[in-house]
């Protein structure tokens, strides 16, 4: 599919399941599940928000091949909706909104005694949490694919539990901070952003966000989404709620994230690292972790910038699709 593909040739059910984390807080996560006999003409995905729908028929005997996918910060699931309807090739996709993201809730938190400015779910607690969600959604393994925040938290899912991830695509993210001063220097970077994002509203955050050059990508007519795609993501970024955003930044943001510099070796499964070549500080971070991941590969998007899948939907899913041929137990 190329730009002529529209928001409703595939139908998400949202589906929502509690899940406790150790701390006892409890995460009521909100997942958009696709499947490929979904009914043409049911409701485009922005009309199926509110529906709540039991998750007991997702087995994973009737869906080997369920693809998880994980969006960037101050996004939902849906906006990795676009992606998924250009690898439709699969039995199924649960798009999942991470936690102070969507209509994915979290409890209010006890403040840790180690960190008593921290009211938010941290980078290890949500990869605990997700594996919970597998479990109660019986699904066994994951095609696992990950933009950005949804990248870090995706590439720490599956050093934590790499038996619950078949292959794993990485879309401009990274593996942490190294180096302590640049993660505390990140920190308070965050910390400021959060105050920032809370203090002007939404629309001024947006504004700024969207005018970083970190997502200069280029307009390719050939290559682009269509305008009602393009207005679902961008209505999806504007329910966001501040204080939320706020609280990512806070817990999950990459200061915070333990750095997995030293243990990628360890993940020793199919791992395909996807960058836009004008984005070049990921280019250089992808040539990196290629080099230390037993079974990775890197592919770079030419014309794309951060959002690789946004700015080059068809030319992401084709590197994707090459990516799924060659893994052995794929069964399409």
């Amino acid at each position: 599919m190329t730009g002529d593909m529209t928001s409703d040739q595939v139908s998400y059910d949202t589906r929502f399941t509690g899940t406790a984390l150790p701390s006892g807080t409890t995460i009521t996560w909100a997942t958009h599940h696709r499947n490929v006999d979904s009914d043409p003409s049911s409701p485009a995905p922005d009309q199926t928000r509110a529906t709540r729908i039991q998750t007991t028929e997702l087995a994973s005997s009737k869906q080997p091949d369920t693809v998880m996918m994980l969006h960037g910060f101050s996004g939902s699931g849906l906006t990795m909706a676009p992606l998924d309807q250009q690898l439709n090739q699969h039995p199924a996709t649960l798009l999942v909104d991470l936690p102070h993201h969507g209509q994915t809730s979290v409890a209010p938190l006890p403040k840790p005694t180690e960190q008593p400015d921290l009211d938010a779910i941290t980078l290890p607690d949500a990869v605990s949490a997700l594996r919970q969600l597998l479990d109660t959604l019986v699904i066994e393994r994951v095609d696992l694919i990950g933009y950005s925040l949804g990248g870090r938290t995706a590439l720490s899912l599956a050093m934590a539990h790499p038996n619950r991830v078949r292959s794993l695509v990485l879309i401009s993210a990274s593996p942490g901070l190294a180096d302590p001063t640049e993660r505390d220097e990140r920190v308070k970077a965050d910390a400021a952003l959060a105050q920032r994002i809370v203090s002007e509203g939404l629309d001024q955050f947006r504004d700024f966000w969207d005018g970083l050059a970190l997502f200069a990508g280029t307009i390719d007519p050939a290559d682009r989404l269509a305008p009602d795609l393009e207005s679902m993501i961008d209505r999806e970024q504007r329910r966001a709620d501040t204080a939320e955003l706020a609280r990512s930044l806070r817990g999950m943001g990459t200061g915070r994230m333990p750095a997995l510099h030293d243990r990628l070796f360890e993940l020793d499964l199919p791992v395909l690292l996807l960058t836009g070549s004008l984005d070049t500080k990921y280019v250089a971070l992808a040539s990196e972790m290629v080099d230390a991941l037993p079974q990775a590969t890197h592919r770079t998007i030419n014309g794309a910038a951060h959002r690789v899948h946004l700015d080059r939907p068809a030319a992401t899913a084709a590197a994707i699709k090459d990516f799924w041929s060659i893994l052995p137990d794929r069964s399409r």
